[in-house]
């Protein structure tokens, strides 16, 4: 990982054609997980305005009245539906529900004997700090799995901790480490004919090393990454994203080598899609269904407060004057204002159905979002629904997590064969094979109540299965017994069961039958004969 410096030519730097169509997608898609962007920005981006609600929505041109393309003035009721808009953030709360569900039970990282593995074996030392910063694998996975589930993908390179400088020897290589990128921050890859990432350009901010630096005028790099290397160049301040990217002036290009052997960046799906194999699909769909919620809830209370502090219409007398009805009623009663005029007296509010149907209709949204990410929504609960239509929703929720898992273990094998390309070098599927790696995600995600499961282990251990079955099924209720258990821990409980003896109900009783009365109660001497009912004293 020698580094170089070279003097740098001012060319731009153009984003994949994708990075520029998906770019504004990912960033709804960020804005709606976290909350940010245009649910927080003053302007209210996100809260789209009817026509109606500007008070210039419409111009004089040329004699006629046209719609105004540019409005600037908002009404009063724009006004109150921007102080009364509120973002309820439904996305993180499915995201976090769906890793709940996914990371329940721990993967498996071991090695096929780990007597014969040393404790610094490379490999499980990256998995007790894979960041590097103290963070193990099933600290990492989970965190890099909620950017894949948000924007469909997310990518991880895999890179050294701290300066390398010269190393002569594999052993002064330092630890590998997990670096993520969102794919915002991939500004450009390259492809072979298999679309398969051959080379990749990432943004990353310049690092900070004092405070007499302001934070505000850090700027930002790309570092391009190949299989042979990397180079990184210092940009000017970014302007619209997606449009391109201009070198710093003076900058200089620094250059170096990661020693992998081939382009370490592995893509962590969240959903694929079929015709864009380096584009994930989002778990959350479309950002369009969560700014519309948004949008209805602004409605919704602005519509709600109109009706609470309604308008009471008082007539007039007939000398039009209001100085006794404004003495027997005052300006106010209680939360209603009231009015004057020549119009009979009556309630002026709006029509209560607008409100029945703005809270049927985002019920309906809400359950939608839902459904769309394939989680059940509470009040389906209280619905009436057939009991099959109920367990094929949650079967499909199980073979959801399923394909979930399945993704961060082809992940996590990819990234544990970069530990082993960047320490054993040339030698590495030779180190593998013979070191036979483990890495296994769960595959069941049923969440069957406690007592069903060890009603179940129970009845299937009497049915005398054979000794393999009856091991798998006493292995399987440890997690519902003893849950979040260390995997060391886990580990040892299985050797120990499977270094149990399993004996039949008949083994049993005959040890019954000795503890009771002794060996001579079998009979002929033979530890083996049941005893004959007759014998018995």
């Amino acid at each position: 990982m020698a580094r170089q410096d070279a003097p740098l030519t001012r060319q731009a730097i153009a984003p994949h054609p994708a990075y520029t169509t998906w770019q504004p997608i990912w960033q709804q898609l960020l804005d709606v997980y976290e909350g940010s962007g245009g649910f927080v920005d003053v302007s209210r981006p996100y809260l789209y305005a009817h026509t109606r609600e500007w008070l210039d929505h419409s111009v004089l041109v040329d004699g006629k009245w046209v719609t105004n393309p540019s409005p600037s003035t908002p009404s009063p009721k724009l006004k109150a539906r921007r102080r009364l808009a509120r973002y309820e953030n439904i996305a993180a709360t499915l995201i976090e529900q769906l890793k709940s569900a996914l990371f329940r039970k721990p993967p498996t990282r071991g090695f096929a004997d780990p007597d014969k593995i040393d404790e610094n074996h490379p490999l499980r030392l990256f998995w007790e700090n894979a960041d590097g910063l103290g963070h193990d694998m099933d600290a990492v996975m989970p965190e890099q799995w909620t950017a894949a589930a948000v924007f469909g993908h997310t990518n991880l390179m895999g890179d050294r901790a701290g300066d390398s400088g010269e190393m002569p020897t594999a052993a002064d290589q330092p630890p590998v480490v997990l670096r993520g990128y969102t794919p915002l921050d991939m500004i450009d890859w390259l492809t072979d004919d298999l679309g398969g990432l051959t080379a990749a350009r990432f943004l990353e901010a310049v690092r900070r090393d004092s405070f007499d630096e302001p934070a505000s005028a850090v700027t930002t790099q790309v570092r391009t990454v190949t299989p042979e290397g990397w180079t990184t160049t210092q940009l000017e301040k970014l302007g619209t994203p997606g449009r391109g990217f201009k070198p710093a002036k003076n900058a200089t290009e620094e250059t170096g080598e990661h020693g992998f052997g081939v382009l370490p960046v592995v893509i962590l799906y969240g959903r694929r899609r079929a015709l864009s194999p380096t584009i994930g699909r989002s778990i959350l769909g479309d950002p369009a269904l969560y700014i519309d919620l948004y949008n209805l809830d602004s409605e919704t209370r602005e519509i709600l407060r109109s009706q609470t502090f309604s308008l009471l219409n008082v007539p007039l007398g007939p000398d039009g004057s209001m100085e006794r009805e404004s003495a027997l009623l005052g300006q106010t009663s209680g939360t209603q204002n009231v009015i004057y005029s020549s119009q009979p007296i009556a309630y002026v509010s709006p029509d209560g159905v607008n409100v029945q149907m703005y809270h049927e209709h985002k019920a309906n949204l809400v359950r939608t979002i839902y459904r769309l990410a394939v989680v059940g929504w509470e009040s389906d609960s209280r619905d009436a629904e057939a009991a099959d239509s109920r367990k094929l929703k949650k079967e499909d929720l199980h073979q959801m997590l399923a394909g979930y898992a399945a993704e961060c273990e082809s992940a996590e094998i990819q990234i544990a064969k970069l530990v082993y390309r960047a320490n054993y070098g040339e030698q590495w599927e030779t180190q593998w094979d013979a070191d036979q790696p483990i890495i296994s995600y769960p595959d069941d995600f049923d969440v069957t109540g406690l007592l069903d499961e060890l009603e179940a282990v129970t009845q299937g251990i009497a049915l005398e299965l054979g000794e393999t079955a009856t091991k798998q099924l006493k292995k399987r209720a440890v997690p519902k017994l003893l849950p979040n258990l260390p995997q060391p821990l886990q580990q040892k409980i299985d050797e120990e069961i499977d270094a149990l003896e399993v004996k039949t109900a008949d083994q049993k009783e005959r040890e019954l039958m000795e503890m009771r009365f002794g060996a001579s109660a079998q009979g002929d001497g033979d530890p083996g004969d049941p005893l004959d009912p007759a014998e018995e004293v």
